[in-house]
């Protein structure tokens, strides 16, 4: 409740944007948080997928990069927070276009999640769509296929059938199949 009315105290008189509130919000986080900081990076991390919803990629990144900071020297690189982390900048490089670099972050989150959380894990299947899409967008789609359809074997093992995620990932399959 604090943080909701400290966040839109300001904003009673002028028109507030997304924004407004987006930033005002990553300030709060950033000054008030310093003595929290796993909850800092896991806010951090909300307001950047905020962002990057809206398309402002360049407002993103920062908020991601710290996240991945704050996470790898709490958590260490091994632990399943950091893998989140890492996946979401590499998602934004994807939307970047920056497919080597989004397909080296995947690889690495993945490894993390298989190794943490191991290989039937919801988050795992997270982590081959979104490699995946990195491949897609390098060109390389035997590799995206493969992992499409990775995914798509991990959900229909794991999910129950009216689980949304099963239905993403043979979203991204039949996308990629109408592409190539």
């Amino acid at each position: 409740l604090e943080f909701r009315r400290v966040l839109f105290r300001s904003s009673r008189s002028a028109a507030v944007t997304p924004d407004d509130v987006l930033d005002r919000g990553t300030q709060i986080i950033e000054a008030r948080l310093d003595d929290q900081p796993l909850v800092q990076a896991r806010l951090l991390r909300s307001v950047g997928h905020a962002y990057l919803v809206l398309g402002r990629y360049e407002k993103a990144r920062p908020l991601f990069e710290r996240a991945i900071e704050i996470h790898r020297e709490w958590l260490g690189e091994e632990h399943a927070e950091f893998a989140l982390s890492i996946s979401f900048l590499g998602d934004l490089l994807v939307l970047l276009g920056h497919s080597t670099e989004a397909q080296r972050l995947h690889e690495r989150a993945l490894d993390i999640r298989l190794r943490v959380l191991g290989p039937e894990h919801r988050t795992v299947m997270w982590s081959l769509r979104s490699l995946a899409s990195a491949e897609l967008v390098g060109g390389n789609y035997e590799r995206a296929r493969s992992l499409y359809e990775r995914a798509r074997d991990l959900a229909e093992r794991t999910l129950a059938p009216e689980d949304l995620d099963g239905a993403t990932t043979l979203y991204w399959q039949a996308q990629l199949a109408m592409e190539t």
